[in-house]
């Protein structure tokens, strides 16, 4: 006979919304709100409101999402476009991707190695990226997500990798030139207090981050000035040196750089970059 925990696991798996949810996560979020006193249907509840406010907008659009790859050798961009505007993330970058991605990597120029984070469908934004690195993991809890990824990263033939991760709990291996850190570190926060500055801890020479500038459904009142206040705060608090803060699009971008850390050319010494030609 399973465990009450194994069976409200299994409850929130086998739903339709979280069905690709990574299962580590679901077990951490019942663990959590087991500890609230909750029990049988309070708890299945409980842990599935947890998983629609923090991820079930991004995961539905997720699992609408398709990639076009018999276009790529005809127009990178093309085919990545339907699934980048199917995405709630995505979609309102689309109108300034050019820019976004050349404020990204202003701070931190063909980077041999990058990780990101929480990454949804950035693995599928490599096309608008002025350079590729030699090296690039992605990690999620969305598995279809993460399988879109690798599927692409298969039709692209990098050794690029994309893993099914929970943000709170991950440790990527080794170090990293870029941190992509997107929209993740307030919801993190919220699950659990500390996330964000052990996410601004791992151990990347950059970073580059981002929070709305407004709530998913349009509102706009006081969360830009809310999130801008927020992350000055972690920054600080980091030690990291705050290199520019900008609105772009419906985001906040911050590039953020270690205080120890001095550019030169030893940076990207261990890996070659080449250009992305469509």
């Amino acid at each position: 006979m399973s465990t009450q925990r194994e069976e409200t696991v299994r409850q929130v798996l086998s739903s339709k919304n979280y069905r690709h949810i990574l299962p580590e996560t679901v077990e951490r979020i019942v663990d959590e709100e087991s500890k609230k006193g909750r029990t049988g249907g309070e708890l299945t509840k409980a842990v599935k409101a947890v998983l629609h406010r923090d991820w079930g907008v991004f995961a539905g659009s997720s699992a609408k999402a398709r990639l076009d790859t018999a276009a790529m050798g005809d127009d990178a961009r093309a085919a990545v476009t339907a699934a980048l505007q199917s995405h709630v993330s995505t979609a309102p970058r689309l109108a300034v991707m050019d820019e976004f991605w050349a404020a990204v990597f202003a701070a931190c120029p063909a980077p041999a190695s990058v990780w990101d984070c929480a990454c949804g469908l950035n693995p599928l934004c490599l096309p608008f990226w002025p350079a590729l690195p030699a090296r690039y993991l992605a990690w999620d809890i969305d598995g279809k997500a993460v399988g879109l990824a690798q599927d692409y990263f298969a039709a692209l033939g990098r050794p690029y990798e994309a893993v099914c991760a929970d943000a709170l709990t991950f440790v990527p291996p080794g170090d990293a030139d870029l941190l992509l850190l997107f929209e993740i570190l307030p919801v993190a926060e919220r699950q659990q207090k500390g996330s964000a500055l052990r996410l601004l801890s791992l151990p990347a020479r950059h970073f580059a981050v981002t929070l709305p500038t407004r709530s998913v459904g349009g509102r706009r009142a006081g969360i830009a000035a809310f999130n801008e206040e927020l992350m000055d705060s972690w920054a600080a608090q980091s030690g990291l040196a705050v290199i520019s803060k900008q609105i772009i699009g419906t985001e906040w971008l911050y590039l953020l750089r270690r205080q120890d850390h001095q550019k030169g050319e030893s940076d990207y010494a261990t890996g070659s970059t080449c250009f992305y030609r469509a």
